[in-house]
């Protein structure tokens, strides 16, 4: 259920057989439960709640001696730590869980994980090996839903070195892989990768429309962290075509998802893109106001791997606005 994107009504039926397992004090079902209810809690960004069954989880199955139980939590409790931005929390919970269990698919969990935070600190070429060790893993084990995640974060991290034929192909697996197992979350999440290649390429109606088959499975399950990220990539292939009422429109439908996850780094980013609408348009007065606003936004995300290259970025373009406006 949780792989066809149900989540608030599953939770329910989880939090009904968490209850019948405490009444009679059974620790081992309690734990299985908690996990679960962590690892869609933390598909629902939802992270606190994740991170408190998950915790419990582990502590449950630490009591019971169930290594491989307790590197399962750890591992999911590490994936949270990583959509929150605890890198190196989620470093040291995936090297935790490894030194719990030799499962080689569960020590492969670790590895996505730290492939993931690899990712997160833009260390593109030091993912690579971590999700390759995955691949390897999963293809042994016919996994297909963990090898198309694999094939999804390996397309993410070459398109990011401009290796867009080979981050090309990772992407189709993936999306195929997704269709077969009946994953439309992932498979959405894949589409958006696919499409942030092609608008690299500048084939902007194609990564449009691949932006916009994703957007509708991400509102229906109320994933919003990437329902800020796909009205981003709409917006930016909008602001390609010279579309700026929908580019604007959906930039600010970004910054506001961000803003409500507390994100500065990527609502600074969203800001700075209205910015770049209004630069196209030679609203250069406006796009000042903007600029300046990211810039004041971003200086609450000092710690977000990308605010050095966001600084520059948003810097040269506020620069760029004034000299236009002088002429």
């Amino acid at each position: 259920m949780e792989r066809a994107g149900f989540r608030h009504g599953w939770i329910d039926y989880l939090h009904e057989g968490l209850h019948r397992s405490q009444q009679y004090d059974d620790a081992a079902t309690e734990a299985e439960l908690r996990l679960q209810l962590g690892v869609l809690y933390q598909l629902l960004a939802e992270f606190k709640t994740a991170r408190e069954h998950l915790q419990h989880s582990a502590t449950l199955f630490g009591n019971l001696e169930d290594a491989y139980g307790q590197a399962r939590a750890l591992n999911r409790l590490a994936r949270v730590a990583t959509r929150e931005g605890g890198l190196d929390e989620a470093e040291d919970l995936a090297n935790q869980a490894m030194a719990k269990t030799e499962e080689k698919s569960e020590r492969a969990y670790s590895y996505l994980v730290l492939g993931a935070v690899a990712l997160h600190q833009r260390a593109w070429s030091e993912a690579i090996p971590f999700l390759e060790k995955c691949l390897t893993v999963w293809e042994e084990c016919s996994d297909k839903r963990m090898l198309a995640w694999t094939h999804t974060n390996l397309g993410f991290a070459l398109r990011m070195l401009n290796d867009y034929d080979k981050a090309r192909n990772h992407l189709h697996c993936a999306v195929s892989l997704f269709q077969e197992i009946g994953d439309p979350v992932h498979q959405a999440r894949a589409r958006v990768n696919l499409g942030n290649i092609y608008l690299g390429e500048k084939q902007y109606a194609l990564a449009l429309d691949h932006y916009l088959q994703a957007e509708p499975t991400f509102r229906q399950v109320n994933d919003n962290p990437d329902l800020a990220n796909v009205y981003l990539g709409i917006g930016s292939a909008y602001r390609y075509m010279g579309q700026w009422r929908e580019a604007e429109r959906a930039y600010r439908a970004s910054a506001a998802g961000w803003q409500e996850l507390n994100n500065d780094a990527k609502v600074a980013n969203a800001m700075h893109n209205i910015g770049l609408v209004y630069v196209a348009q030679e609203r250069y007065d406006q796009a000042i106001d903007l600029f300046k606003s990211a810039l004041q936004t971003l200086s609450g995300a000092r710690d977000a791997p990308e605010y050095a290259e966001y600084k520059r970025e948003f810097t040269e373009n506020l620069s760029h606005a004034g000299q236009m406006l002088k002429k």
